[in-house]
């Protein structure tokens, strides 16, 4: 069959619709991000999930098709103006970034060709952009970037992958390979533990028990009043851990923690866990990008003596979720991590480049490595390291605003963009101002526990948060309280 002869009607993939359907997407995206950058939406719109799906015309939809017709302007409008908007000056909740242009055309390259990154033959381009950014990463670490081809020799590795909990997992299985080589196979001994501070992220003791050693193997480090690693605690729970006929599989260090910003001492944590030959892992999913800049990074100092490190470019790089790095030292380490073949996928001839698959837990995994590329190459790394600066600076400014205050507390300056504070003092008091302010569409607040006290918790992550922005906030809550 020639070309002129096939009809639209006879390809799965008809180009006037596409380009259509992308401009009118466009434009509604372009709306929805330049009102919520003005300011001009709330920053959300929380409603029943009934509500949402009748206005969706969810059901409708799915049975009737129409959105191929002509529905697809109003489904995209009802949609997005019950989003929550994450590019408002007033969205200072959760640590997920306003993404740059780069990282939403990656989405759409990826969602119209469809190459899967983790084999080879099947996302070439993707694979390579990953080994490249990941050599970028174990470079801003100081360690040995990994060799094309495969080494003997002493160098790092790495894999992308979707989520910070799901790069902790494989750190984790990279710790217990080192320590139980036969785990993969034999099931995990009984004599296993990990240490870490009650404040670790909750994916960590999730790992613990997807892996079978159960929540119970996570021992907690003694930290100090704002809830920081104390080095001189580890050393002595390492060496009570040992007493009492236990293992210590792996530490893991905050850098920084997700509720207050703070970061744990890494340079004398790592000092401790070379002393006892402990496998040192470093969650760095939010403060790992502050090695991009040379006024920051010092609060990583330490993390290039770690085995592993979790690095997410889609906090405060920019970057639209999930893309999420898992970072070993010793490459050989990542490979003893999963034991298994899929004859179906490994015979014949070697790959002509890298499969990740033998790193992660994905299989059929986005291109990662497409969109923290494009977001570094668009306008280089300097641009997302003053990026950074400036939200640290601006959470400082917050920190001196609210502080200020009458009846306002915060119990710490920030090291991150990431601040705690309390108004007058009430637990309950909390949590009902971070709920109205939320339920008006007003502002997007988080909460969480500090040494037992409940706080409001900002985190400064889009860049049309202002100092006018924090004063109205205070404002509004000397008003209603």
């Amino acid at each position: 069959m020639t070309d002129e002869k096939i009809n639209r009607e006879q390809l799965d993939w008809d180009s006037e619709d596409f380009i259509q359907l992308v401009n009118k997407t466009a434009i509604c995206l372009t709306d929805y991000v330049t009102k919520a950058n003005k300011g001009q939406v709330s920053v959300a719109d929380l409603r029943p999930m009934q509500e949402n799906q009748l206005d969706l015309k969810a059901d409708e939809l799915i049975t009737t098709g129409a959105l191929a017709d002509s529905g697809l302007g109003s489904f995209l409008n009802t949609y997005l103006a019950h989003s929550t908007q994450l590019h408002h000056p007033n969205y200072m909740a959760h640590q997920t970034a306003s993404p740059a242009i780069p990282s939403s055309l990656a989405e759409l390259i990826h969602g119209s060709i469809n190459n899967p990154g983790a084999i080879y033959e099947m996302g070439s381009t993707a694979a390579s952009l990953e080994h490249v950014v990941l050599n970028w990463m174990l470079k801003k670490l100081a360690w040995k970037p990994e060799p094309l081809k495969q080494s003997d020799g002493d160098h790092g590795a790495g894999a992308l992958m979707n989520g910070g909990s799901l790069a902790n997992l494989v750190a984790l299985l990279a710790a217990r390979s080192h320590i139980a080589p036969d785990a993969w196979e034999q099931g995990n001994p009984n004599d296993l533990k990990l240490l870490a501070p009650a404040n670790t992220h909750y994916s960590i003791e999730r790992s613990l028990s997807i892996m079978g050693l159960g929540s119970l193997a996570l021992v907690p480090v003694e930290v100090d009043e704002h809830e920081r690693m104390i080095p001189s605690a580890l050393n002595e729970t390492i060496e009570k851990t040992q007493a009492s006929g236990f293992r210590v599989m792996a530490v893991v260090a905050n850098a920084c923690a997700t509720g207050s910003g703070l970061f744990d001492p890494l340079d004398e944590i790592a000092h401790v866990c070379e002393q006892h030959q402990v496998w040192l892992h470093v969650d760095a999913c939010h403060g790992s990008s502050f090695l991009l800049s040379n006024k920051l990074k010092h609060l990583l100092k330490g993390a290039e003596r770690a085995d592993s490190f979790v690095w997410d470019a889609h906090k405060m790089m920019r970057v639209s979720g999930l893309c999420s790095a898992v970072l070993v030292k010793d490459a050989a380490h990542l490979q003893n991590a999963f034991k298994q073949q899929a004859s179906y996928l490994f015979y014949g001839s070697p790959s002509m480049g890298k499969d990740y698959l033998h790193r992660t837990v994905e299989c059929t995994k986005t291109a990662l490595g497409t969109k923290l590329f494009l977001t570094l190459a668009w306008k280089g790394e300097k641009a997302i390291a003053e990026y950074i600066e400036n939200r640290v600076l601006m959470t400082r400014k917050a920190y001196s605003i609210i502080s200020s205050r009458d009846h306002f507390y915060c119990p710490y300056v920030p090291e991150s963009n990431i601040l705690c504070f309390r108004y007058k003092d009430d637990d309950e008091l909390q949590v009902e101002i971070r709920e109205t302010l939320l339920k008006a569409g007003t502002y997007h607040l988080t909460s969480t526990a500090l040494n037992g006290k409940r706080y409001l918790r900002i985190t400064v992550m889009t860049s049309v948060t202002t100092e006018e922005t924090i004063e109205k906030l205070v404002t509004e809550i000397e008003r209603q309280w």
